[in-house]
């Protein structure tokens, strides 16, 4: 992920993409859609719900942090998707990794 994170921030899009061979997986049919995010320094993990970023035909699901608990510590955290189709096939996603900075607080 080539965006800066910060703990706390809110509206931030997590976007991935599902790819079988290089090609963009028709994810339309999806009846579930997570993203699944781990604090490593916790070994915390939590599950979001996640929603096309379009059609899905471009393989493309996403999730918007809904609140400053999300992101609620600094360092280094993963992100992986889950999907299952309607035919009931249920796959994760290949593992990422993300770092998220401090913010100055005000005394």
């Amino acid at each position: 992920m080539a965006n800066i994170i910060h703990k706390g921030d809110i509206n931030h899009i997590f976007r991935i993409r599902v790819l079988d061979d290089g090609v963009a997986m028709n994810i339309s049919t999806a009846t579930t859609m997570q993203i699944k995010l781990e604090d490593e320094e916790t070994g915390t993990t939590t599950t979001y719900t996640a929603s096309l970023t379009d059609t899905g035909a471009d393989g493309k699901f996403e999730y918007a942090t809904a609140d400053a608990t999300v992101l609620n510590a600094v360092g280094k955290w993963k992100i992986q998707g889950r999907i299952v189709l309607a035919d009931g096939t249920d796959f994760n996603t290949k593992m990422g990794g993300f770092t998220v900075l401090s913010v100055l607080v005000a005394a």
